[in-house]
């Protein structure tokens, strides 16, 4: 019996991102990537990810949405802000922010979220090792 891999909306293809999106796409995940840099978008999509046009609609169809931004404000903006996940997530989908963003703020986000839009968010950076 095989199950089906989740749905991936993924939010900033960079640095760390790019890499992150081409191995889920290399094991086999649906990955439909943002990112704000048209270079890097275009590099997600060569990689197999299908392109959104904005955070919102990377969250359209996903089960997970995964976030890799380099900044505090970058995380916020693509969350809270226009055409932001919060605009389109609905339960169960689920937020896991791969960034680095100090507690506090990450917890406000979590609590804003649920508010928002009754989703969960996990707060999991990654360094880049």
């Amino acid at each position: 019996m095989t199950m089906d891999k989740p749905r991936i909306g993924y939010v900033g293809v960079g640095l760390m991102g790019l890499p992150m999106v081409k191995r889920l796409v290399a094991l086999g995940y649906p990955v439909r990537a943002f990112d704000i840099v048209p270079k890097q978008l275009e590099l997600a999509r060569e990689a197999g990810a299908s392109e959104a046009r904005s955070p919102a609609d990377a969250v359209q169809g996903a089960d997970l949405v995964l976030l890799n931004l380099p900044t505090p404000a970058a995380v916020e903006a693509a969350v809270f802000g226009a055409d932001g996940v919060a605009t389109a997530m609905q339960p169960p989908q689920l937020l896991i922010d791969f960034s680095t963003i100090q507690v506090e703020k990450g917890q406000a986000h979590a609590q804003r979220l649920r508010a928002q839009a009754s989703c969960a968010w996990i707060d999991a950076p990654v360094s880049g090792g």
